[in-house]
């Protein structure tokens, strides 16, 4: 009987003990945008619900980090927030990233796909994030545009000079 050499690729909650995964996961992805590990910890313990790992087998393939925010203002990279807003107005992608061995597999959009129902089952109509490197043309086919929120400039600076802040309207 013949079995199948690939383990099984899925997406599960984030735990604390993840961080660590995380945190290599996104200095091996995206070097040039570095968190802390209290930054990481934050976000999963303000919003565990927008948190997910990607699992390949036994090994982390890949993580999201999404939680309610302000329109127009991208979360600052490698801040504390403190808290999330009062009255946010958008549910916010902070960061997806997948290893180069889970790419093309389909579980970037099933993630993204899972992450609109979330955040249109929480009563938002929009979906913010800040696009960096290559990515604008994914964030594009998941219906994502560009916009220039007036208050995004110098916390782009950040991100790089490709960041792009975008926007998904979602249906009521």
């Amino acid at each position: 009987m013949a079995t199948d050499p690939s383990p099984a690729t899925s997406w599960r909650p984030m735990q604390l003990p993840d961080i660590d995964s995380v945190s290599r996961l996104a200095a091996d992805i995206h070097p040039d945008f570095p968190e802390s590990d209290d930054v990481l910890r934050e976000k999963l313990s303000l919003f565990p619900r927008g948190c997910s790992m990607l699992m390949s087998g036994n090994e982390p393939a890949g993580y999201i980090l999404s939680h309610p925010w302000t329109r127009g203002c991208p979360a600052p990279l490698d801040n504390l927030l403190g808290a999330l807003p009062d009255e946010p107005d958008a549910f916010y992608i902070h960061d997806l990233a997948l290893s180069p061995s889970a790419r093309g597999l389909g579980m970037a959009d099933e993630i993204v796909a899972r992450t609109m129902a979330l955040a249109h089952f929480l009563n938002f109509r929009i979906v913010a994030l800040v696009s960096v490197g290559n990515a604008a043309s994914f964030w594009q086919r998941h219906g994502f545009s560009a916009t220039r929120p007036s208050g995004a400039k110098d916390v782009l600076t950040k991100y790089g000079p490709d960041a792009s802040y975008m926007e998904r309207h979602l249906d009521p």
